[in-house]
């Protein structure tokens, strides 16, 4: 456009942001027995409240992923490419559907993920594009996220043990015998929105038995941002066991 010639009208939605409802919460309560607390070398509170940290970030983590897998779009739910053949085992082809499947929403090619499990990631080291986090050069001050293994056209690869499983339909069934297939999960780190707004621990003295009842937890909300830059793969072949 040449300069000084007018632009042409806005398009698109008019919003700047959107609202995130803080509707969740997780916490992770224990007790400590004080008159044992206050003579161990290794004190019992602050290894609980350790434990009880993790396990909260844990807990948040599962609520989030469980309702990223409900978003998804069933068209964006498909089987493994080679699925004709063996059934669940991620292949080079599987990325590749992926990666062509963001770049057809517009999906930015910065800040790409793909949420792997433990099976999976096993099958991934015999793929000989894959890159191991070992191998790749960091830049100075880029954090590496915790289970962090490497890259994979152009997806960051990230292994998460507690991926929740889903049915034949890609779907988590309300009868939990049915989720049997463990997931991957590709996406922009805006498909989805998530945050935190209250950490407190409540604490209580049961006196009789010298006690101390600590309740740590947080609230937070989980949304859908932009849930056409999310794609899933999971198994597709096998019947969902039946009781």
């Amino acid at each position: 456009m040449a300069v000084g010639a007018t632009f042409t009208a806005p398009s698109g939605g008019g919003e700047g942001s959107k609202d995130l409802t803080v509707d969740q919460k997780a916490g992770n309560p224990f007790i400590v027995q004080r008159d044992t607390d206050v003579q161990t070398t290794v004190r019992t509170l602050t290894e609980k409240s350790a434990d009880a940290g993790a396990n909260i970030l844990r807990k948040e983590d599962v609520n989030i992923l469980t309702a990223l897998i409900g978003d998804i779009p069933v068209g964006q739910k498909v089987d493994f490419a080679g699925s004709g053949t063996t059934a669940n085992k991620i292949t080079l082809d599987d990325f590749v559907a992926a990666r062509k499947a963001l770049n057809e929403k517009d999906a930015p090619i910065d800040g790409r993920f793909c949420f792997i499990g433990p099976e999976h990631e096993s099958q991934l080291f015999k793929i000989e594009q894959f890159v191991s986090s070992d191998k790749i050069g960091q830049q100075s001050k880029m954090p590496i996220p915790n289970g962090f293994i490497g890259r994979l056209m152009g997806f960051d690869v990230i292994l998460l043990n507690h991926l929740p499983k889903v049915d034949k339909a890609g779907a988590i069934n309300a009868s939990a015998f049915k989720n049997d297939s463990t997931p991957v999960i590709f996406g922009h780190k805006y498909c989805y929105m998530y945050g935190n707004q209250l950490i407190e621990t409540l604490s209580s003295t049961n006196d009789l038995s010298a006690t101390d009842r600590y309740v740590p937890y947080r609230t937070f909300g989980r949304a859908k941002l932009e849930d056409s830059w999310v794609y899933q793969i999971s198994d597709k072949k096998t019947a969902d066991p039946t009781e």
